[in-house]
């Protein structure tokens, strides 16, 4: 009957869920990847501070004769040193659902904080216009959204296949494991059951969907805003102003590449296809580009490894996108359905 039916639909999208998860050629990769913008923001203010405290060792002449400027010890220094332990044992695979929350809520912080600063800046009637540090954390608020979600999946998988190995055990929705476990008799209370179940499996289908509608549109706003703004960058520039071949942001191809690729995304068309080019073109940008151990001043090498950490970071997200596709809000999905 109804209990039937809502068995059958659990185990379908469990099935669908669990092959999803398979398919994911190294699910540990997105978690390194996405982990190593994070150690390296961490990391960078402690770099900073380190190399502060060094200086702090050579004496300076002032009006009171030679004296250490020794750095303070600020409030954000703890923060930093909480994210980066964080982002470490999450790479590590130590804590990675704490882990992942936790960077999850980081980069969420940050967001609101940055979106709050433009309204704060639109109401006082002054223009301020989203810079690449807003655009950057937007595309890894995406990634988190989606590493987060796909690791919950992994994770419901799991329990998923434990429950079904187990003698006269329902299976549990996926997304949303069944807290009061069921019984393989029928009746009443088994109907209320399955159709509780069947209901979970379709909220878990919205927030899959949900999920990888945000994720995909939070991360193609970045090549949006990068590309258009360095194609006007470099086309409004003055006919006297020289151009520094070597400063890797003049490297104008992988920005148009993104930016071409980003429409597809967005519309959810040939996902799996743009989303795999677009990895190949971030990793490409990053070894060839954003060389960051090539630079021996501080401030320069970690500028160019920041964007380093982005290129890998969002090439984490997207390998989640070309593994489980675009979702239901995707044009994919429409043509499937006129088929």
């Amino acid at each position: 009957g109804l209990q039937a039916a809502a068995v059958a639909v659990s185990d379908s999208a469990a099935a669908s869920y669990a092959r999803r998860a398979v398919a994911i050629a190294s699910p540990h990769a997105t978690r390194v990847c996405v982990s190593l913008y994070f150690l390296h923001e961490g990391g960078q203010e402690l770099q900073l501070k380190w190399a502060q405290l060094s200086e702090s060792f050579v004496p300076v002449m002032t009006p009171f004769g030679w004296m250490r400027l020794v750095p303070p010890w600020e409030k954000g220094d703890a923060v930093d040193i909480v994210l980066f332990a964080t982002a470490v044992c999450t790479a590590v695979n130590l804590i990675p659902d704490t882990g992942l929350v936790l960077l999850l809520v980081d980069v969420a912080t940050d967001v609101i904080d940055l979106l709050g600063q433009h309204a704060i800046a639109a109401l006082a009637g002054q223009q301020q216009p989203i810079n690449e540090l807003t655009a950057k954390k937007v595309a890894l608020l995406g990634v988190m959204i989606l590493t987060v979600y796909t690791r919950r999946v992994l994770v419901a998988a799991r329990a998923h296949a434990a429950a079904h190995s187990l003698p006269h055990s329902l299976p549990h929705s996926l997304t949303q494991p069944d807290a009061h476990g069921g019984s393989g008799g029928g009746g009443r209370g088994g109907e209320k059951g399955g159709g509780g179940s069947a209901q979970r499996v379709l909220r878990g289908e919205k927030l899959s969907a949900a999920a990888l509608l945000a994720g995909r549109l939070l991360i193609a706003s970045l090549f949006v805003h990068v590309g258009n703004f360095e194609l006007h960058r470099l086309n409004g520039a003055e006919p006297s102003f020289d151009i520094d071949p070597n400063d890797p942001h003049n490297v104008l191809w992988p920005k148009l590449v993104q930016l071409a690729l980003a429409v597809p995304l967005v519309m959810g068309l040939r996902t799996k296809a743009v989303s795999q080019l677009l990895i190949v073109t971030l990793v490409l940008e990053a070894a060839s580009v954003w060389q960051f151990w090539r630079y021996e001043r501080l401030q320069t090498r970690l500028h160019v490894r920041e964007h380093f950490s982005v290129n890998v970071a969002v090439a984490g997200g997207l390998m989640l996108i070309r593994e489980m596709g675009g979702g239901r809000y995707t044009f994919d999905e429409l043509l499937k359905k006129a088929k």
